[in-house]
């Protein structure tokens, strides 16, 4: 509006000396003449990242023209399988599980232990993070503080019932395995809670002796329902042994839900597992997904 009321006025002004004829405004008039387009154009983008930053939605590109993450009112910018979306914003619920309980503490645990760590301990972790990148909600690759990796590195371990890793990581890579030898997968008697998680190959070790595989399973949802990512709870840990080195073999469990309906001739019901695998010096593997099968 600014640049607009400066563009009308600093044209006629200029040319006809209207409404005032002296040099000095006939100056001031050209000058408001050739920057009102920059002062339009500079009110409108920093009004717009005062209301994103406002609204706590985030964006690549001018006025929302490229990826967007994050709540603007009662829409939520996000993406799926490569494809952005846009969605009715909703307030989620807070079961308060014993999981969660337990997520919440290791943060807040951990965030206290930070501060007990050595400089150089500190240290260690603020190079993994410089030298390790990760993949934000936007897609791009991005670095993250010494912190963020201890406590994210070390909730899901407290979380299950482990020690801190207080050193930081000295080999910088996430420490995935090779899941295409691997081949995990999950069956659970039907409705029931029993299970087996079954891996195909021996994930040799690492630099770690203190690691373990965690495994969280879903509830059952019916086959209508949509599977992207669905919440899941810690299910079983199965520690490596000496030298870091997870066997191959069955691995038995207990879900935290009871699998109904999930079977090949049932109801169609389904359930989905993860797998994320601690290394035991600091570094936990990327998640790996996958469909839990009725037995």
């Amino acid at each position: 509006m600014l640049g607009l009321l400066l563009f009308c006025f600093a044209w006629p002004a200029a040319f006809f000396g209207w409404p005032y004829d002296t040099p000095l405004l006939h100056l001031c008039c050209y000058f408001f003449m050739w920057m009102s387009p920059y002062v339009a154009i500079g009110a409108v983008v920093f009004f717009a990242a005062v209301a994103a930053e406002r609204i706590g939605m985030k964006w690549r590109g001018l006025f929302g023209g490229g990826a967007a993450s994050g709540a603007a009112g009662a829409l939520v910018a996000s993406r799926a399988r490569g494809t952005q979306y846009v969605r009715a914003r909703t307030v989620p619920v807070n079961p308060r599980t014993q999981f969660q309980q337990a997520v919440r503490n290791a943060v807040k645990a951990l965030t206290t232990a930070w501060q007990n760590l050595t400089e150089l301990q500190r240290g260690e972790w603020r190079n993994y993070g410089l030298n390790v990148t990760v993949t934000n909600v936007l897609g791009d690759s991005t670095t993250l503080s010494g912190i963020n990796w201890f406590v994210g590195n070390n909730t899901p371990r407290l979380a299950a019932g482990l020690p801190i890793i207080q050193d930081g990581p000295i080999i910088y890579d996430r420490g995935n395995p090779d899941w295409s030898l691997v081949l995990p997968s999950v069956s659970i008697v039907t409705n029931a809670t029993d299970g087996t998680l079954d891996l195909q190959a021996d994930i040799p070790g690492s630099n770690g002796s203190n690691g373990a595989m965690l495994l969280y399973v879903s509830r059952a949802y019916g086959p209508g329902i949509a599977s992207a990512n669905k919440p899941t709870q810690l299910a079983g840990v199965f520690p490596t042994g000496t030298d870091g080195t997870l066997i191959a073999g069955s691995y038995t469990f207990s879900s935290p839900f009871v699998a109904s309906g999930v079977a090949d001739n049932d109801s169609g019901n389904q359930m989905q597992f993860t797998l994320r695998l601690d290394r035991g010096d600091g570094r936990l593997s990327s998640k790996f997904r996958g469909q839990v099968s009725g037995s």
